[in-house]
């Protein structure tokens, strides 16, 4: 499984996203895991490994090849970064990666019910998430 994890980390590394997106309106923003590739077996083996959703994009013009898009999202997505973190080389990504797996989980109430200090720490995660410059391993979550 390793070999497979290696080349599913590699494909991550160059032609997929680790983001954090706002999804059906929420209020706080949920991790994503998305492929986008024109080869539909890739697609295919990370929907066989790890489910989620494929997306048929739309073609702007007639000679562009079909392309599609694999996603998942919430803890699916933390599941995918987990296996796949070992293996990845894009320094960026790497560092996503480790604040959705290590801080997410921390800064994310399943009840949905935050304090203010609680709302306050989880759009300090959010706005560090995307700073590319950010320093901020959120250590002071990692007791």
């Amino acid at each position: 499984m390793n070999e497979i994890y290696a080349y599913m980390a590699g494909i991550l590394d160059g032609e997929g996203s680790v983001l954090l997106n706002k999804i059906n309106k929420s209020r706080f923003r949920t991790p994503v895991v998305s492929i986008s590739n024109n080869d539909k077996n890739i697609i295919k083996l990370f929907y066989n490994n790890y489910g989620g959703s494929i997306i048929k994009k739309k073609k702007y013009k007639e000679k562009h090849e079909q392309s599609y898009e694999w996603r998942v999202t919430y803890y699916k997505a933390i599941n995918v970064l987990k296996d796949l973190l070992p293996y990845m080389i894009h320094k960026e990504k790497i560092h996503r990666a480790n604040l959705i797996i290590n801080v997410y989980p921390i800064v994310t109430k399943r009840n949905g019910k935050y304090t203010d200090k609680e709302i306050l720490d989880k759009l300090e995660f959010e706005k560090e998430f995307f700073n590319p410059n950010s320093t901020n391993t959120f250590d002071k979550y990692m007791n």
